[in-house]
């Protein structure tokens, strides 16, 4: 990799008489160019933007600002660090992960946060600011959403060789809004309602295209208070049939969590995501009968064992490993589970980490033409942590040898425990 000579000590611009801030704004989607059209130019000066993705590094945009990595923000004179990407919690612990303190740190994924923002010495809110935030976010959105439909409306009913050509992303983490109504429009559901744990503060998930575009009923829960409080805190929650529940999910209450929501029998989707004791928490419900089920895997673990963590009711991804890598299920040991449930698997998302799977009866398996039980993607993305709980990035075999010691259990053998050294044969 090539390292560039950072911007340091720029000497700071003035406006009558006192100082502009200057900002430096991580994040280089839609929400940094709705930040950039309607921020105060008379209060800050952006010094930079930065982004996780390499591919834009060294990009100059087009009024003059450069896209540097996040390691060339150390040692940068700047005040403040804006964060505009619906991942704020996330690039939060990674920039204070690198030094970075963390009230030099502001997020406007909620345009709420952008009203405190400091402005020479005291704490000023720009409510004209937010206001135009929020016009450029909704614009935004409108057009996002105008562009998926006229997508998924092309893409129908078309026979498809593999669900990456279905793919595009509104509010999931990777394509899997695309995939999903791709799905729908080709699976036969009745009861239109989706159940989602592991949904952080809704802003990404898999649901919320399907909710606020095809009107599906909903439930989601998460085990942050924080997090489901946003959700409840929305201002377009009125508009949608949307519980927000606000519990830690085990096995042995799963099927109550959901009942008690009203929720049981057939419905529309299932989607899992709590980065643990997914495979056992799937395993164990039975109060819902999803015709689409949705699960996020452990690429790590590769597509020749069906494997998971052990159970354990406490489960916390970052605690039980330095690397937060250890985690979850492989593909693998999904489709054993579900396929012996009246499951087809029919391919995953492009990133490699989300499944899918359609109760048999209501789906053509002709519509993809391609065979999913043979391909597998090896994901790119790279979020192992080192001991420091910096960011290691490691590739390949390289994320098994840093958890060799860990236990998984082998679902083909008789649930017996190994070691993932004994299992992927390293020494």
């Amino acid at each position: 990799m090539l390292f560039h000579k950072k911007v340091v000590n720029k000497k700071r611009k003035t406006r009558g008489t006192f100082e502009m801030e200057k900002i430096i704004v991580f994040g280089v989607g839609n929400i940094c160019r709705a930040f950039k059209e309607c921020y105060s130019r008379s209060h800050y000066e952006i010094i930079a933007l930065s982004d996780n993705n390499p591919e834009v590094w060294n990009k100059i945009q087009n009024d003059g600002i450069r896209i540097i990595s996040p390691a060339e923000m150390i040692g940068m004179d700047y005040d403040r660090i804006v964060i505009t990407t619906a991942h704020a919690y996330d690039i939060e612990k990674q920039l204070v992960s690198m030094g970075i303190e963390a009230d030099k740190i502001i997020s406007i994924s909620s345009v709420e946060e952008i009203k405190k923002i400091r402005y020479n010495g005291r704490f000023e809110l720009y409510r004209s600011i937010c206001g135009e935030i929020e016009t450029g976010n909704e614009l935004a959105e409108r057009n996002l959403f105008l562009s998926a439909r006229i997508f998924a409306d092309q893409i129908g009913k078309r026979r498809i060789n593999n669900l990456s050509e279905a793919e595009f992303k509104v509010f999931s983490q990777f394509g899997e809004d695309g995939i999903i109504q791709w799905l729908i429009n080709n699976v036969e559901i009745e009861n239109k309602v989706f159940v989602e744990f592991g949904v952080s503060n809704y802003i990404e998930s898999n649901t919320r295209f399907l909710l606020m575009n095809n009107n599906w009923s909903g439930l989601v829960m998460d085990g942050s208070d924080k997090d489901i409080a946003e959700i409840r805190n929305w201002s377009r929650l009125w508009l949608y049939d949307l519980e927000a529940k606000n519990c830690f999910i085990t096995k042995d209450n799963i099927n109550a969590l959901i009942k008690e929501s009203g929720i049981w029998g057939d419905i529309g989707i299932l989607s899992v995501d709590i980065d643990g004791i997914d495979y056992w928490v799937l395993e164990n419900i039975s109060i819902v009968q999803p015709r689409i089920i949705i699960c996020e895997y452990n690429n790590t673990f590769g597509n020749d064992y069906a494997v998971s963590v052990p159970y354990d009711e406490t489960f916390d991804r970052t605690r039980k490993h330095y690397s937060n890598l250890y985690w979850g299920a492989s593909l693998p040991a999904f489709r054993k589970l579900l396929n012996a449930r009246g499951y087809d698997y029919v391919g995953s998302n492009s990133a490699g980490n989300n499944a899918f799977f359609v109760k048999r009866e209501y789906f053509d398996i002709s519509m993809i033409s391609g065979n999913p039980e043979k391909e597998f993607v090896t994901a790119k993305y790279r979020e192992s942590l080192d001991q420091a709980g910096k960011w290691s990035y490691l590739k390949g075999k390289e994320k098994l040898e840093v958890m060799k010691d860990m236990p998984l259990v082998d679902l083909e053998d008789g649930n017996r425990i190994k070691t993932i050294g004994e299992i992927f044969r390293i020494n």
